[in-house]
């Protein structure tokens, strides 16, 4: 039973610690719901891994060994906001000329190439 219960705390800290890194942090993963589900299973994996590891070193809290996987969920969230680039709300002003951009785009249609350049 005790493996179960493991299981549901860590995932109930990934879902936790999830809505904190995209709505707090401003990150953004790929998939559906901003990345939602993405950073659900990464830190669910990761949490739950070695969250049990650290259970002979932390206390129990209301009968069950829950300090573990909240301390490994807030470290690695901290760690995953550190390292996810944020997500931009603003727009990239375009300052290339029309006559520029249409010389761009029959430059690349006539040798077949993208330019990094134009």
């Amino acid at each position: 039973m005790q493996p179960l219960v493991d299981l549901g705390i860590a995932l109930v800290v990934a879902i936790v610690f999830s809505r904190v890194l995209i709505s707090l942090f401003n990150k953004q993963g790929p998939g559906p719901l901003s990345g939602f589900v993405f950073f659900v299973i990464i830190l669910f994996l990761f949490v739950w891994a070695i969250g049990i590891w650290f259970l002979p070193f932390v206390p129990p809290l209301w009968g069950r060994y829950c300090v573990a996987f909240i301390l490994v969920g807030a470290i690695f969230t901290l760690f995953l906001a550190a390292v996810i680039p944020t997500k931009s709300k603003e727009k990239v002003l375009d300052l290339q000329p029309p006559e520029q951009k249409r010389a761009a785009e029959v430059w690349r249609t006539a040798f077949g190439y993208k330019s990094y350049y134009f």
